[in-house]
């Protein structure tokens, strides 16, 4: 089993908001993601997809929905995810990632939330209506169409 790292296109995690639950504020960044499963991505591979995600083509997509699908199917596979992600900066002279709700996985419900508000809040960036601190918009096209594309998240 696999698992790949990269970040969510049209996401944003905004600096300027403390989040009412986890009490931290955004990171500047896009959403991470980690794909799981047989498909993972390649180096260089764009995908629309801190999210567990698996690719709707993968052969284990059938029987992962949710997040207890994944230590049903998987187990073992959060735990090292988790660890990862607790330390995977360390190499770079960065402390040790700290998780709101000690380091819990979240249902398939919280965590389209947390998308559908990373969406938002990438849209606000980019019309303007709110400060994009130090992040740079120079690197996006200037023909740029806001399409809420987070909310074609279903059920499977």
């Amino acid at each position: 089993m696999r698992c790949s790292r990269y970040e969510s296109p049209r996401t944003w995690e905004d600096p300027n908001v403390i989040h009412p639950e986890t009490k931290a504020r955004g990171d500047n960044d896009p959403l991470d993601v980690c794909e799981i499963g047989e498909l993972v991505a390649t180096t260089g591979q764009v995908k629309q997809v801190k999210i567990i995600v698996i690719d709707i083509n993968d052969p284990l997509a059938p029987r992962i929905n949710d997040i207890e699908d994944v230590e049903r199917h998987l187990p073992g596979l959060l735990r090292v995810t988790n660890e990862w992600f607790r330390i995977y900066k360390i190499p770079d002279g960065k402390p040790e990632n700290q998780f709101a709700f000690s380091g819990e996985c979240k249902n398939r419900k919280y965590a389209t939330d947390v998308v559908r508000e990373c969406a938002e809040a990438w849209e606000r960036l980019i019309i303007g209506k709110t400060q994009r601190g130090k992040i740079s918009l120079l690197v996006l096209p200037l023909n740029i169409t806001i399409k809420a594309t987070y909310t074609s998240i279903a059920p499977m």
